[in-house]
């Protein structure tokens, strides 16, 4: 085997395989050391150990549960341990990539140092101190509270933290290591009802802080300057300058390396019995031999190289595993895609659009795109059947205005290759807004029968509600309706009839009304019956007059009804031949336009039906002298 063969791609994936597992399990026992989360991790290997040991004898109950609580466990955790979780993702990304993440153990000699020289001073001068050494149990939480330092732990830096009247002297100091990485720090106070009530804050506090976590508290009394230490929910109270140092060494001295050597000659001396010791000698030694190998384990496990290896191993230990369980089944795999024939389609996919439909209106934004799919033939039948296939428009924040978007596409499987056609759209996004607009109703009066006339005209309602784009909604001038009459119609109509919402040039504007369609009530009766009563009807013709600057001679004129029916006073309605209505050119554009005009009543004339005309106004192209005689017969009255 040669360079070139061990060298290969596949073996290169490999390797950043297993690099990239090392660097997670490393960056994760970092993360769980000195944390809740150890805890944790030792309840789940003792699970785990208690599994396979009921496995081995045969405990199926005992199994059962157990493989309950481990495939259900992880999202407890998830709930338990939100706060380290979080605290871990916030930290992603902003450590190097070999850079422990948990507390490591402080440098003991540097520590005891500047404590040595720096307590008796404080205690001499009564100055107040309190100083949290953090041990296994992480302090990040109660460093946050304070001013970040990260300065090298010493005498004279500890003394300046707490002269009076300074900005740092108010709160705790943390030291990590050997280094003061934060001060005036808020510490949680105890909440253990038998504590003495001559207690100060700043010796509740510390007791706080030792009841909740392993770290060692310096309290320093600005009253007494006698010296207190808190650890593991105990307050030694007023100790000595000899007593607290021997209290601070016993906890932090590490013991020294012919300990550590010694400790498995012990251990074996006494298991073998090789000891001269007396039995209950051998049995005094046994806590302090156990000490001193936790000691000396622990501090192994704090050793960056050791950490390295053993995670180097576990990603082995665990791509083996993965590569072992895997491989099989990917063999099986390529080998069913070598049968399996590729196709290539088409496929039409509905558009979603993820917006508030109740403050923006988009445009721009088809029913259906185009997707190109490529891939084994039974997935290309499954999705050409599928339902749930889209294409989404994500809206969720948008811009006003016009603005280019991505389409998403979900429900289509992985493995096929796809192609959007189109991938991005361009969409307008407006405001959504509302307003109430009047209707108006018109119907074709020339379609009443012969010595009948209309006694009543009326619509279910007179206003209606557009919604849509704020640049649609504004340019609304009113609702349009008519109602269709037959020709030659005899008796009244009632039916409903559409709506729609015009500019003021009578172009539809296409906006949402609400409501879509009114109910018009036509009463049609015959003139006998109209006589008969005190008021008298009659139809007369519409005399439209044209204003404005431009020429009637380009356009051509069409009205909705060419008569209207008039009701009033018998000598006031006899006067009158024609209604006059008045159209302004001016509210037309160049190509035309729709109007609707009221006619005006006349004098001692009660009403007026239809009480409004829509008048279709067209351009045209002027062409020979028939055009021209056209042009003025249409214009006639003018």
């Amino acid at each position: 085997m040669n360079l070139i063969d061990i060298f290969t791609y596949e073996n290169l994936v490999h390797l950043i395989d297993i690099l990239v597992i090392w660097f997670v399990l490393y960056n994760i026992a970092n993360w769980v050391r000195g944390t809740r989360a150890m805890q944790l991790v030792r309840g789940i290997v003792i699970l785990i150990v208690v599994r396979l040991i009921a496995w081995w004898i045969g405990l199926d109950t005992v199994s059962w549960i157990l493989d309950q609580v481990i495939n259900w466990g992880p999202i407890a955790l998830v709930v338990l341990f939100q706060q380290e979780i979080r605290r871990a993702l916030e930290n992603l990304g902003t450590r190097s990539f070999f850079r422990p993440a948990g507390p490591s153990v402080p440098s003991e000699e540097i520590v005891m140092t500047a404590l040595d020289q720096a307590l008796p001073y404080l205690s001499r001068r009564r100055i107040g101190a309190l100083i949290a050494i953090e041990q296994e149990t992480s302090l990040a939480e109660i460093i946050d509270t304070g001013i970040t330092l990260d300065a090298q732990v010493s005498s004279a830096l500890l003394i300046n933290t707490f002269i009076p009247n300074t900005p740092l002297h108010d709160g705790a100091a943390i030291i990590r290591s050997d280094r003061l990485v934060a001060a005036t720090a808020y510490l949680p106070l105890s909440s253990n009802p038998s504590t003495s009530k001559d207690l100060g804050t700043r010796h509740r506090a510390g007791l706080g802080l030792a009841e909740s976590t392993d770290a060692i508290v310096i309290i320093v009394s600005e009253e007494t300057g006698e010296v207190s230490i808190a650890q593991k929910g105990v307050l030694y109270r007023s100790l000595k300058p000899e007593k607290y140092d021997q209290f601070l060494r016993d906890r932090l001295i590490t013991e020294n390396e012919k300990n550590r050597s010694d400790v498995f000659a012990n251990l074996a001396s006494w298991v073998a019995g090789s000891s001269k010791r007396k039995t209950a000698t051998a049995m005094m030694i046994i806590p302090r031999e156990a000490r001193v190998l936790m000691r000396y384990i622990n501090s192994l496990l704090r050793k960056k190289w050791f950490q390295l290896l053993v995670t180097l191993i576990l990603a082995i230990v665990l791509f083996a595993y993965v590569t072992g369980t895997t491989g099989t089944v990917r063999s099986s795999k390529s080998q069913q895609n070598e049968l399996i024939t590729t196709q290539t389609t088409e496929i039409n996919v509905p558009v979603n659009v993820n917006m508030n439909e109740n403050k923006y209106y988009v445009s721009g934004v088809p029913q259906t795109i185009k997707v190109k799919i490529t891939g084994p033939s039974g997935l290309i039948t499954a999705a050409q059947n599928s339902q749930t296939i889209r294409a989404t428009v994500n809206l969720e924040k948008p811009k006003i205005g016009f603005q280019n978007v991505s389409l998403k596409l979900t429900g289509l499987s992985d493995t096929l290759a796809k192609t959007l056609d189109p991938s991005s759209l361009t969409v307008n996004v407006s405001r959504k807004i509302s307003k109430s607009v009047p209707i108006i109703p018109t119907y074709n009066r020339d379609n009443i029968a012969s010595k009948y006339v209309v006694s009543g005209f009326k619509i279910s309602q007179t206003k209606a509600t557009v919604t849509g784009p704020s640049d649609l909604v504004k340019v609304v001038n009113h609702i349009s309706t008519s109602l269709n009459v037959p020709a030659n119609t005899q008796s009244s109509i009632n039916k409903n009839i559409a709506l729609k919402a015009v500019d003021k040039n009578g172009s539809v504007v296409s906006v949402e009304i609400n409501p879509s369609s009114v109910a018009a009530t036509l009463d049609v009766t015959s003139e006998f019956a109209v006589n008969n009563s005190s008021k008298e009807t009659k139809t007369v013709s519409l005399n439209p007059k044209f204003t404005g600057s431009k020429s009637m001679s380009n356009y051509n004129v069409t009205l909705s009804s060419s008569s209207v029916q008039i009701t009033g006073d018998k000598s006031s309605v006899d006067k009158i031949d024609s209604v006059p209505v008045t159209v302004d050119m001016n509210q037309i554009s160049t190509s035309g336009g729709v109007i609707t005009v009221k006619p005006s009543l006349p004098k001692g004339i009660d009403e007026i039906t239809p009480k409004a005309v829509e008048i279709s106004i067209t351009a045209r192209t002027v062409t020979g002298s028939s055009s021209n005689k056209s042009s003025s017969s249409s214009s006639e009255g003018k």
